[in-house]
């Protein structure tokens, strides 16, 4: 009888072992499944952290950029020609084809209207052509073509320029000669 009631005893302890282990894998379980989402978490996190200060950085960077810019153009500002005044009259890329149809039309008259007049004019996606002397150049569509033959004092503001800013440049009417050219020609403004 005793041998009945000790196997008994270690069936109940062995049934409470049992369960006692099947419930501390399940919390087991449970803690890994809990520590797997902390972590998961953290990652996420850290990786909008860095997400956001590379955003923060870029716009540093671009704005240090525009800064150095806008610098180095108020340090020229003395160097440029003095046959041109810092007035002008602003047009725009549409008024500069009419321009251009003008002299097409009618050199002479055109020639008479606008040489030496000064102008200002905003513009975008140029190319810059590097020799004796740096010019500026502008496609208004198909052939045309309007050349800015910039004063040699800017050529530190045209080394920093990338084609897709927009920029604000002043200069006289020179010539027409297959394109329209400007002369004595400076940057006023320069937007990224």
């Amino acid at each position: 009888m005793q041998y009945m009631r000790f196997i008994a005893m270690v069936t109940i302890v062995a049934g409470v072992v049992s369960c006692t282990s099947n419930k501390a894998e399940s919390i087991l379980r449970q803690a890994r499944k809990e520590a797997e989402q902390i972590v998961s978490d953290a990652r996420d996190k850290a990786d909008q952290i860095v997400q956001k200060a590379e955003q923060k950085s870029n716009q540093i960077l671009k704005d240090a950029e525009k800064e150095a810019q806008q610098i180095i153009l108020r340090k020229t500002k003395g160097s440029y020609s003095d046959n041109i005044t810092a007035s002008g009259r602003t047009i725009s890329l549409s008024d500069l084809q009419q321009i251009v149809k003008e002299y097409k039309d009618n050199a002479v008259a055109a020639e008479d209207k606008y040489k030496g007049r000064v102008f200002v004019i905003s513009i975008d996606n140029f190319d810059i052509d590097a020799g004796d002397q740096i010019n500026i150049k502008k496609n208004l569509g198909g052939i045309e073509t309007v050349w800015f033959a910039m004063d040699k004092g800017q050529k530190d503001v045209i080394a920093s320029l990338n084609k897709k800013q927009t920029i604000k440049i002043l200069g006289s009417v020179s010539k027409y000669y297959g394109s329209l050219w400007f002369d004595n020609c400076r940057i006023l403004e320069i937007d990224n």
